[in-house]
């Protein structure tokens, strides 16, 4: 094995483990914790908040559902110009103070780029994406938000929220759909998504 090899699958190794594992006092156990509004998936998550999905109980929602460390509570629902939207598998980030949310699914994939801000609880419509998806990835490196893939697509764009303007970027390797994307030291790491590929 080479050494640049050996270096690579280190990183990885602490990665995995960084992510997966935790800090080692975490406990060795779960427990019962606060339940849901009601039976939800394919939300989009941006720290505390879990943003749109669909439901078992009612269809697609279109929630912003905001965990307070002893429960959940219904924040302003997602909405462009004040229109409540329906939207599934879409893609955000929460950069200290605003989330930002791409793309997702409603009657098909969509161009969806809005923003929330917790302060006043309510949306604001940004424009579009470049491209339509749903099941993309995003992370922040640096204060820039890089959006990638989702919808069977290689797309990757960085978003510069200050500016409100995209860059297209390198496009990986592979098409990741409701994979992840998560960034360490500088570098983003592209993981699974309807296949066994780590970027």
């Amino acid at each position: 094995m080479s050494g640049t090899t050996a270096r690579k699958l280190l990183l990885f190794g602490f990665l995995i483990a960084s992510i997966s594992c935790g800090p080692t006092n975490i406990g060795d156990s779960w427990s019962k914790g606060p339940e849901l509004p009601f039976p939800i998936s394919n939300f989009a998550t941006a720290d505390r908040y879990l943003l749109g999905g669909d439901s078992s109980a009612i269809g697609y929602v279109n929630s912003n559902i905001y965990f307070d460390g002893n429960g959940f509570l219904q924040r302003a629902p997602i909405a462009i110009d004040e229109v409540v939207i329906d939207v599934k598998n879409s893609c955000a980030v929460f950069d200290g103070s605003r989330i930002y949310l791409f793309g997702g699914y409603s009657a098909g994939a969509t161009d969806f780029l809005l923003t929330y801000d917790p302060s006043t609880d309510s949306w604001e419509d940004l424009g579009q994406l470049p491209y339509k998806t749903y099941g993309c990835s995003a992370t922040i490196v640096q204060g820039e938000i890089h959006i990638i893939g989702g919808n069977g697509t290689k797309a990757h764009y960085r978003f510069f929220p200050s500016s409100n303007t995209f860059l297209r970027e390198t496009s990986p390797l592979y098409s990741h759909d409701l994979g992840c994307a998560v960034s360490l030291d500088g570098y983003i790491y592209l993981i699974g998504g309807g296949n066994d590929r780590v970027e």
